[in-house]
């Protein structure tokens, strides 16, 4: 991309490629890089587009960006999983997305090539590992979009809001799982991996009548019986929790990508006798919009996933959750 338009008086010409680009990310420190890169996109010299601008050209929103920020570790050492709803093509692409605090230090980086897309055409899930979460109260997602010979630059904001290590956004859920979870857990559906109060672990023990430390048996233990190429799939959720009354039980198991979007679904009634062994499958077109209300446009696939996320959900005491890891 080129551009003959003086941009100060010392420099006539500015030539910009993804070599450069490279070049300058390792030549300069991160925060520099990043001043230079705003100075660039200065003065109208390349489009520069916020996420949640309504008039963007090619139609990115703010509710077609999907993340979870995993809590299994302390906040300085959080991973975080970033899914843009953006259709991929040569012409058309992302090239890069660097996710940054608001004070302009880099965290992270991912660079795609124009053929970079999942199984769908859409670009493919932007995975941040062992980031820092103590230091700012927001944080960008700079993502540069190549659209023929234009760069354009979006941005989206992690504030403070946002930034809850395990809570699910109810609002990506079936609208009767949102109702139901709005419900008992007053929308603060955040997912437990393990139970830092003791108080609480003595009693999850003591009703199932088992002694400490049993919560640690307590998770849903997934088994993957098939995955074909076509992203057709079934897998076994070993459930040793055991009923206790209609609001201690394991209500809801479903199958997520690593952004929290549904792959699969399994709601149990108290005492229906199925709590030990829980399938979970590939769900047709049909049924997901019959059952669950979700267009299978929506559905991620298995094989695009670099891992997933199993949740289990007790109306008394959240959700449960671990890794089913595929790569």
């Amino acid at each position: 991309m080129e551009q003959n338009k003086p941009m100060n008086d010392n420099l006539k010409t500015v030539t910009l490629d993804r070599r450069k680009f490279s070049a300058l990310g390792i030549a300069l420190s991160s925060a520099s890089y990043l001043a230079f890169i705003d100075d660039v996109f200065a003065d109208n010299h390349c489009t520069k587009i916020d996420i949640k601008n309504d008039q963007s050209p090619i139609g990115i929103f703010d509710d077609m960006i999907y993340y979870w920020i995993d809590g299994q570790q302390a906040q300085s050492n959080s991973n975080i999983a970033f899914y843009l709803h953006f259709k991929q093509n040569p012409d058309d692409y992302i090239e890069r997305v660097v996710l940054t605090t608001a004070e302009k230090k880099t965290l992270g980086a991912r660079y795609f090539d124009p053929d970079a897309a999942n199984s769908k055409g859409y670009a493919p899930y932007m995975i941040f590992n062992g980031i820092d979460l103590r230091f700012s109260k927001r944080y960008f997602l700079i993502v540069q979009v190549k659209s023929g010979e234009l760069i354009k630059i979006y941005r989206y904001t992690l504030d403070s809001s946002k930034l809850k290590q395990s809570k699910l956004s109810l609002e990506s859920l079936p609208a009767e799982m949102m109702i139901e979870f709005k419900d008992k857990h007053a929308g603060q559906c955040y997912a437990s991996y393990y139970f830092q109060v003791q108080t609480v672990r003595e009693e999850i023990c003591n009703e199932i009548g088992l002694s400490l430390p049993c919560y640690s048996s307590l998770f849903p233990f997934p088994k993957i019986l098939s995955i074909s190429e076509n992203s057709q799939f079934r897998i076994e959720v070993v459930n040793n929790y055991r009923d206790v009354d209609s609001s201690n039980y394991m209500r809801y198991f479903f199958l997520t990508d690593p952004c929290t979007r549904p792959l699969a679904i399994h709601k149990r009634s108290f005492g229906d006798k199925k709590e030990s062994n829980i399938n979970l499958f590939t769900l047709s077109s049909s049924f997901w919009q019959s059952r669950w209300g979700i267009e299978s446009e929506k559905i991620p696939r298995i094989n695009d996933c670099p891992y997933l996320l199993l949740f289990a959900e007790n109306p008394k005491y959240g959700i449960f959750y671990s890794h089913i890891w595929l790569r």
